[in-house]
């Protein structure tokens, strides 16, 4: 896989300007970080309604998609805490039933509305909430979410999983590429076959002895052992390559490169995010097998 200059340096722009976002939506505010995230909800399940709609050769009824994407958020709402508040009034508190109401009443009014039901259509968008609602939700409910690092630190403390997350996946995902680049042999996989099993091993192991340093410097809790970092963002750097790979037999089953044009260079939320969906669940999963009291 040859590295392209122009594509490198249009990736590059855009991903200098999402980080800024980014960072603006985790760092700012409890309510910016919420937003950040029910954002991330919305475009991926319009994302993912177009590519199943091109699997099945069928078409979402408006409806039925606002009835998950509400029943999503209703879910993300039900797993936050009370940080997310505005003029002291909780949002889960005041939004959950509401939420919860009107995307029940879409989802049977867009079941009932397409002729003729289609019914693995109707199962493929309901597993859209283990592919993204869940995922999502657990973005917001690792919030202030323990053992957090002792300390101060330069970013809030409260967003310090996702960083950890999100750091694990983009280091993966830029040295895969890179270093894929520069000495990428042997081809990974038929679905994604730019890949090349030494880019992705590269990745993998790149972004444990970094970003696994990183999380046993500055952690200092009971729960995390010596070397735990290492073999948490090991385990979040596989699940996040897997993660990339279904999001591509999606695209490949869709007959599409991209899943959206919201970022030039890196397609949609799905195309950027893929690999995140699949690790966030790990990093929950880990930290609760760490300790219960989380």
């Amino acid at each position: 896989m040859a590295l392209s200059v122009s594509t490198f340096k249009t990736r590059t722009l855009t991903a200098l300007f999402f980080v800024a976002a980014m960072g603006l939506g985790l760092f700012l505010s409890p309510v910016s970080y919420l937003l950040l995230f029910l954002f991330l909800l919305v475009v991926s399940w319009m994302e993912f309604a177009k590519l199943i709609d091109r699997i099945g050769q069928s078409t979402t009824h408006p409806y039925l998609l606002l009835g998950w994407i509400l029943n999503g958020l209703a879910i993300c709402l039900l797993l936050t805490n009370a940080s997310f508040s505005v003029g002291g009034y909780a949002l889960r508190d005041n939004l959950l039933l509401p939420l919860h109401l009107a995307g029940f009443i879409l989802l049977i009014g867009g079941t009932f509305a397409h002729k003729p039901l289609v019914v693995k259509h109707w199962w493929w968008l309901a597993a859209g909430n283990l592919y993204l609602t869940l995922p999502w939700a657990l973005a917001l409910h690792l919030y202030g979410y323990g053992p957090l690092p002792a300390g101060e630190m330069f970013f809030s403390s409260s967003a310090w999983w996702m960083v950890v997350a999100i750091a694990t996946m983009w280091t993966n995902d830029t040295l895969a590429y890179l270093l894929g680049s520069m000495i990428g042999r042997t081809p990974f996989s038929k679905i994604s076959p730019k890949k090349t099993w030494e880019g992705t091993l590269s990745g993998i192991v790149s972004a444990t002895l970094l970003v696994g340093w990183g999380l046993d410097r500055f952690m200092e809790d009971a729960d995390l052992t010596p070397g735990a970092g290492y073999v948490m963002v090991f385990v979040l750097a596989v699940a996040g390559t897997l993660g990339d790979l279904f999001e591509s037999k999606l695209k490949r089953l869709a007959g599409v490169k991209d899943s959206g044009r919201l970022m030039p260079g890196h397609g949609g939320v799905l195309d950027r995010f893929d690999s995140l969906l699949f690790a966030l669940p790990v990093v929950f999963l880990f930290l609760r097998a760490l300790s219960l009291k989380y």
